[in-house]
């Protein structure tokens, strides 16, 4: 390999093959997953500690072996990302990203049109745009939608007014009939019939007897006939003549 970037070292430089080699091996392994750019494999050697002279021939031998070819990979690049339906804006960006070189980039989007792109993007969410209820509302989803994927606003308007069929959709909403509050009527419980006052005496007689204090008892028993839906009258007659409670003796 007389023509390789390592036969140009100074001697001071002088690397083993075998080391040369081993770079060469890391970037080739690099290269088989995805293309790089030039900036990019040196990057990437340089991050896996490799010293800087021997990154650099590496790349140079890339280079001159056609295996990394920035003005091929970026016009595959570009292609791509307008098949994605992305925009020169979008595609600027990510160039930038991938480090090309300023020279490629400009020289790519003086020729970049991105039209074709911009339909298959709207093509891609135009049942969601046609789902809108007015027609405003779908011009606003598309010209946030567009300009997101990296088509310039002016573009993207003049695009929007090409699209006939947006027109069938309405261009206001109709008026709302407001809504008649229904009353709110109280939750009431169904009336239960009184019960037997004298066999509900008898049910509680047990827990009534506990007390003691004969004021105390007329008093609980007085106040569980009532709860239980007997009227007063009814339920002092009941305890002045009854004798299950000792009440009367």
């Amino acid at each position: 390999m007389t023509d390789s970037p390592i036969a140009n070292f100074q001697p001071k430089a002088v690397i083993a093959t075998a080391t040369f080699e081993k770079v060469m091996e890391k970037a080739l392994g690099l290269l088989a997953r995805r293309a790089y750019t030039r900036a990019e494999l040196r990057t990437k050697l340089l991050e896996a500690r490799y010293p800087k002279v021997l990154a650099e021939a590496v790349v140079e031998d890339c280079i001159r072996l056609r295996y990394v070819d920035d003005a091929e990979y970026l016009a595959t690049f570009v292609q791509g990302q307008l098949k994605n339906g992305y925009g020169r804006l979008k595609i600027a960006q990510r160039l930038n990203e991938h480090r090309f070189p300023e020279p490629l980039i400009r020289e790519a989007l003086a020729t970049l049109d991105d039209s074709e792109a911009m339909v298959l993007a709207y093509q891609q969410r135009q049942k969601s745009f046609m789902a809108s209820k007015t027609y405003f509302s779908a011009c606003e989803k598309i010209l946030r939608y567009l300009v997101g994927r990296g088509f310039p606003m002016g573009n993207v308007r003049n695009f929007v007014k090409t699209c006939t069929e947006l027109k069938t959709l309405p261009m206001h909403l109709p008026p709302q009939v407001p809504k008649v509050p229904r009353a709110i009527l109280p939750k009431t419980r169904p009336v239960k019939p009184p019960s037997d006052p004298v066999a509900l005496l008898k049910k509680q007689a047990s827990k009534l007897l506990r007390e003691p204090d004969l004021f105390k008892r007329k008093n609980k028993a007085f106040l569980y006939l009532v709860s239980h839906g007997i009227d007063f009258d009814t339920a002092k007659s009941i305890l002045e003549n009854d004798t299950t409670l000792g009440l009367k003796k």
